[in-house]
C-alpha cells in the first residue's frame, strides 16, 4: 500500500469511528459506498469490510454480501491485509448463521495466509477465536476448547492480557456447558486474577458471575453466594441493570437451592413483576421455573401454575429438554395437590417422553464428542508418523554426506535395511491404527453403556419418585423411599462413570461427596436441623470396590437419616474415608440416641442391616460398632487383596 492510501485509509478509519459514536450508521455507510464507487483499489477492499462490520448489527445476509466482495477484491490486488480482515468477518458472521462449513473454510484460509507470510502473531489469535466460536455455534465444543487453548497459550506468552481474559470466561462457559465444573473454577480464577490487575470492573462482576454458576452447580453454597453477591454489588455501582437483574436471578436461584426460600421469593419475585425486565429467553424460564418451585414450597400451587402458564408457549417452541422437564415434573405435582387426577396422568406422560427424549439427545452428544475426540487422537497418530518418517529421512541424509571409499557397499547394505525396516514399520503402522482404533470404539461403547444405565436408573428413581406421591402406608412408603435411595447411588456411579476418561475407576471424594448430598435431597428432613459432614481422601479406586462401598454407606446413611434424630433433634452425619496404609478405612458416624447391638445380625434383621453385612463380607472387610454419644461403624479393608482375588 502506497503512503498517499496508508494517509486515506487512516482517514476514513477516524472518519469511521466518529460516525459510530454519533450513532450516525447511514451516514457512515452511504460514505463507505462513495469509497468504493472511487476506484476498485485496496481503500476499496476495506471499505468493503468496515461496511461488512456495520451490517453485522443490521442484516447478517447483507453483512455476508460485503466481505465476500471485500475478499474477492483483496484477492484480485493479492492484498493480504484485505484477504485477512474480510476472511475472519466471513468466518464469525457465516458462524452466526449456522454455515459452518463455509466459515471454517475462510478461517483456515486466513490460518495458512498467515502462516505462509509470518503475518504478526496476534492475527493468529483472532483466527484462533474466531474458529473455536465457529466449532461452538455447530455443537463441536471439543474443538473449540481446542482452539481457546492455543489461543490462551499464545496471549500469555505474547502479553495479550485483555484477549486472554475474554478467552478464559468463554473457555469457563465450555467447560461448564460439558459439566466440567472444577475445571471452569480454575479457569474463572486464572481470568479474576488478569482481570483485577486491569482494574476491569465489568470484567471482574462477568467473572464472579459466571464463577457463582459453577460453585452452585458443584453445590459449594457458601462460595456461589459470596461472589453472586460481589458481582451484584459491582454491577450496581457501575448502573448496568441488565447484568443486575441477571445477577439478582443467579443469587434467587442459589438461596432455592439452599432451601432459603423466602429469601429467594424476595429476590425473585420484583423481577418476575417488572415488565421491562429483559432477561434473555432461557433466563426468563429459569426465573418463572424457580418461583414455581418456591409457591409449591408454601403450598400456593395457583399461583405456581400462574408461573409454569406464563413461560409455556415459548418453551414449547424452544429446544429446552432440562426445563421441559423440569416443567412437566412440576405440572404433576401441581395437579397432584388439586386432586387433578387428568390433568396429573396427562403431565407424567409429557413428563416420560421428555425424560426419554432428553435421554436420546444425550446420548447423540455424547456420541459426537466421542467421535471429535477419536478424530484428533487419529490425526495425532497421523502427525506421529509422520515426524518418525521425517527423522527416518535426516539420518539418511547425514549417512549420505559421510560418503568413503565404501560407499556404493555401504549403500547397498543401507538400501536393504531400509527397505526391510520400511516393511516393518508399515506392518506395526498397520497393526498400530487397528488396536487404537479398537481400543477407542470399546471406549465409546463402554461410555454409552454407562450413560444408557444411568438414564434408565433415573427413569427408575423418577417413576419410584411419583409412585411414592400415592402411597399413604408409612411403612410402604418408607420402602420405596430407600429403593429410590439404592437406585440413585447406582445412577450417580454410572454417572461419574460416562463422565471419567479411566472406565475402570472413579473418585471417591466427589462420588461420596454426591451421595451424601443426595440422601439428604431424597429424604428431605423438613425443618430436622441434621448437617452432613466428610473427611474424604481424594483416592481413586476400582469399580469393584467402590460398589459394595456405595451401597454400603447408603444403608448407613439413610438408616442414620430415619433413626438417629427422632423429635426434630439437631445433629450431625459424618462420613470419613482415609488410606490407613495399605488398608482402606470407611467410617460413617452420627451424635444420635445410638442403636443397640455391637455387631451386625447374621439372620431376622433388616433388608438394610443384611446388605451392609453382605457387602462388607464381600470387601472382607473388619466391621467395629461402638455407642459412644452416637452410633460408630467402622469398616477397615485391604483393596489390594481385592483387585487381587478379581
Amino acid at each position: 500500500m502506497s503512503i498517499w492510501n496508508r494517509f486515506i485509509w487512516i482517514a476514513i478509519c477516524i472518519f469511521c469511528t466518529l460516525s459510530v459514536r454519533a450513532n450516525d450508521k447511514q451516514h457512515l455507510i452511504d460514505s463507505l459506498k462513495t469509497i468504493i464507487q472511487v476506484k476498485a483499489d485496496t481503500n476499496a477492499a476495506m471499505a468493503y469490510y468496515e461496511l461488512g462490520k456495520v451490517y453485522t448489527t443490521i442484516s447478517l445476509d447483507s453483512s455476508v454480501k460485503y466481505f465476500l466482495k471485500g475478499q474477492a477484491s483483496a484477492v484480485d490486488l493479492n492484498f493480504t491485509k484485505g484477504k485477512i480482515y474480510n476472511w475472519r468477518g466471513l468466518g464469525s458472521v457465516l458462524g452466526r448463521q449456522g454455515r459452518y462449513e463455509e466459515a471454517l473454510s475462510f478461517l483456515d484460509k486466513g490460518m495458512q495466509l498467515i502462516q505462509n507470510e509470518n503475518l504478526p502473531v496476534v492475527n493468529r489469535v483472532d483466527f484462533l477465536i474466531n474458529t473455536g466460536a465457529a466449532h461452538y455455534f455447530a455443537g463441536n465444543i471439543g474443538k473449540a476448547i481446542e482452539s481457546y487453548i492455543e489461543a490462551v497459550r499464545l496471549c500469555r506468552e505474547n502479553g495479550f492480557d485483555k484477549k486472554r481474559a475474554l478467552l478464559l470466561n468463554n473457555l469457563g462457559i465450555f467447560y461448564r456447558n460439558l459439566e466440567r465444573h472444577e475445571d471452569a473454577i480454575g479457569i474463572y480464577e486464572e481470568a479474576l486474577e488478569l482481570r483485577t490487575n486491569m482494574k476491569d470492573t465489568m470484567g471482574v462482576a462477568n467473572i464472579l458471575f459466571n464463577s457463582a454458576a459453577a460453585y452452585g452447580k458443584m453445590k459449594a453454597y457458601e462460595k456461589a453466594l459470596e461472589n453472586q453477591e460481589k458481582a451484584i454489588e459491582l454491577y450496581r455501582a457501575i448502573g448496568s441493570e441488565d447484568d443486575l437483574r441477571h445477577a439478582r436471578l443467579s443469587l434467587g436461584t442459589i438461596l432455592k437451592d439452599t432451601e432459603k426460600y423466602r429469601e429467594a421469593l424476595e429476590v425473585l419475585q420484583p423481577i418476575a413483576e417488572n415488565p421491562n425486565r429483559n432477561l434473555r429467553p432461557s433466563s426468563d424460564i429459569l426465573l418463572h421455573l424457580t418461583l414455581a418451585e418456591i409457591y409449591l414450597h408454601f403450598d400456593q400451587a395457583n399461583r405456581a401454575k400462574d408461573m409454569l402458564d406464563r413461560i409455556e408457549p415459548q418453551l414449547s417452541e424452544s429446544s429446552f429438554l432440562k426445563e421441559k422437564v423440569h416443567h412437566a415434573s412440576l405440572l404433576i405435582e401441581i395437579h397432584d395437590r388439586k386432586n387433578n387426577v387428568a390433568g396429573a396422568n396427562q403431565a407424567r406422560k409429557r413428563y416420560i417422553s421428555l425424560l426419554q427424549e432428553k435421554s436420546d439427545a444425550e446420548s447423540k452428544e455424547l456420541k459426537k464428542e466421542m467421535e471429535t475426540k477419536y478424530l484428533s487422537i487419529e490425526k495425532d497418530h497421523e502427525i506421529d508418523m509422520l515426524n518418525a518418517k521425517n527423522e527416518i529421512a535426516e539420518i539418511q541424509l547425514k549417512s549420505a554426506k559421510q560418503r568413503n571409499i565404501g560407499f556404493a557397499i555401504g549403500f547397498g547394505i543401507l538400501a536393504i535395511l531400509s527397505f526391510f525396516l520400511f516393511r516393518i514399520y508399515q506392518k506395526i503402522k498397520v497393526q498400530h491404527t487397528m488396536i487404537s482404533k479398537a481400543n477407542e470404539e470399546k471406549a465409546i461403547l463402554l461410555k454409552e453403556i454407562h450413560h444408557r444405565v444411568k438414564n434408565n436408573l433415573q427413569v427408575v428413581s423418577s417413576l419410584l419418585g411419583l409412585q411414592s406421591r400415592y402411597v399413604g402406608d408409612d411403612t410402604a412408603l418408607d420402602a420405596i423411599k430407600t429403593g429410590r435411595s439404592r437406585v440413585q447411588s447406582m445412577s450417580i456411579l454410572h454417572q461419574n462413570l460416562y463422565r471419567n476418561e479411566n472406565l475402570k475407576s472413579i473418585r471417591v471424594k466427589k462420588y461420596f461427596g454426591e451421595l451424601g448430598h443426595n440422601l439428604f435431597s431424597t429424604y428431605h428432613l423438613g425443618d430436622k436441623e441434621v448437617e452432613f459432614e466428610t473427611d474424604i481422601d481424594d483416592l481413586e479406586l476400582d469399580i469393584d470396590i467402590v460398589v459394595p462401598m456405595g451401597l454400603i454407606v447408603n444403608e448407613l446413611i439413610s438408616n442414620a437419616l430415619k433413626h438417629a434424630f427422632p423429635d426434630k433433634k439437631k445433629g450431625t452425619i459424618r462420613l470419613i474415608i482415609k488410606q490407613a496404609g495399605d488398608n482402606i478405612r470407611m467410617c460413617v458416624q452420627d451424635n444420635g440416641v445410638g442403636i443397640q447391638q455391637t455387631e451386625l445380625p447374621d439372620r431376622s434383621a433388616s433388608l438394610g442391616l443384611q446388605l451392609i453385612k453382605s457387602f462388607s463380607e464381600k470387601l472382607d472387610a473388619d466391621v467395629h460398632i461402638t455407642n459412644d454419644s452416637g452410633t460408630s461403624i467402622e469398616l477397615i479393608f485391604n483393596p489390594e487383596n481385592l483387585v487381587q482375588a478379581a
